[in-house]
């Protein structure tokens, strides 16, 4: 069975290989790979005194378009028209799961705190995400930018506005993960507490479940 992840430095976070753990249920197997986790512990210390664990997600999108463009002048000054045409937009999102102490491997699969993390792993690999970051993306066929007198409109100038313009979608989908971590915490106390059942984030566990 391959590990989770690669070896770490000594004097760092040490990693927890997946065969050094019991067999997980196939729910949860699900997240590991849907989230392509890495577990780890110790070698540092919380970014919030008192947390004995912490869950972070990176989220990468990549995209490929063909954008045409055309530049108009008005009274007041010049004007690109942008129309977009995208040919994929993708969203991947990796996380690592950090345990202040190293829980016991017995037991491993149903530790509150463990679960509590993997709570927040399912919130951040929601397929929604994506689903929602390329209808965002989608939306616009056409852009428009204002052009400086002293700016010429080539297409490296497009491309940045267009890299632009996904990114500020992009940064709706990653504020909205981010958001559903800090309520997952709130409700619970950083897992010390059980959701409330007739939570919003309880709803959106339920509807994302394999």
């Amino acid at each position: 069975m391959t590990c989770l992840s690669e070896e770490t430095p000594a004097d760092g976070p040490q990693m927890i290989h997946l065969d050094e753990l019991p067999e997980p249920p196939e729910s949860i197997k699900h997240w590991i790979d849907a989230g392509g986790l890495k577990i780890s512990f110790g070698g540092r210390q919380p970014s919030n005194a008192g947390m004995m664990a912490e869950t972070t997600y990176r989220m990468v999108h990549r995209y490929r378009s063909n954008p045409r463009w055309t530049v108009r002048q008005t009274t007041s000054n010049r004007i690109c028209q942008i129309r977009l045409r995208f040919r994929s937009v993708q969203l991947k999102t990796t996380h690592e799961i950090w345990f202040l102490e190293r829980p016991d491997s017995d037991g491993f699969w149903k530790n509150p705190l463990v679960l509590h993390e993997l709570d927040h792993l399912r919130l951040s690999a929601d397929p929604r995400l994506a689903v929602r970051f390329q209808e965002l993306v989608r939306q616009e066929t056409l852009i428009e930018r204002s052009v400086d007198d002293d700016e010429s409109v080539t297409a490296r100038w497009v491309q940045n506005q267009v890299d632009q313009y996904v990114q500020n979608q992009f940064a709706k989908v990653s504020d909205l993960a981010s958001i559903r971590y800090r309520e997952l915490d709130r409700l619970t106390a950083h897992g010390r507490r059980k959701i409330p059942e007739d939570s919003e984030i309880a709803k959106a566990l339920k509807e994302i479940a394999p």
